[in-house]
């Protein structure tokens, strides 16, 4: 869990986020409706969030990965999706162009992510 992650300064985050994900015995993600952080130090700068990445750590070391995504139907605070974002920075006025495209981005890219996992030759 990112809340046990001990502060550390030699190692770039995603780097050190993989080296935990070999070391675990199986990957568990639960995946709602956020996309997460979005590490800028990955491989081929494609914005995959770092759950994403953890998941594709995890297959291609041929860990387990039990992947829970939540039912679209369920009912879910609006103040914890991703869309929500836009309202926050609505109010506080500080809505740019940067913060927009980037919550665009990771509502594209959670819905590519939740497909991703539906994909049965991963599990």
């Amino acid at each position: 869990m990112m809340e046990d992650f001990e502060a550390q300064t030699l190692k770039p985050p995603y780097a050190a986020c993989m080296e935990k994900v070999r070391d675990c015995d199986v990957l568990v993600a639960i995946v709602a409706h956020r996309y997460g952080w979005v590490p800028p130090d990955q491989p081929g700068g494609l914005a995959k969030s770092i759950t994403w990445l953890e998941c594709e750590e995890s297959l291609g070391v041929k860990k387990e990965v039990l992947a829970f995504v939540v039912d679209p139907e369920h009912k879910w605070p609006a103040e914890l999706k991703e869309a929500y974002r836009v309202t926050q920075v609505l109010e506080k006025g500080e809505l740019t162009p940067e913060i927009a495209t980037e919550i665009t981005r990771n509502l594209k890219k959670l819905g590519e992510f939740k497909a991703w996992l539906a994909l049965p030759s991963h599990f």
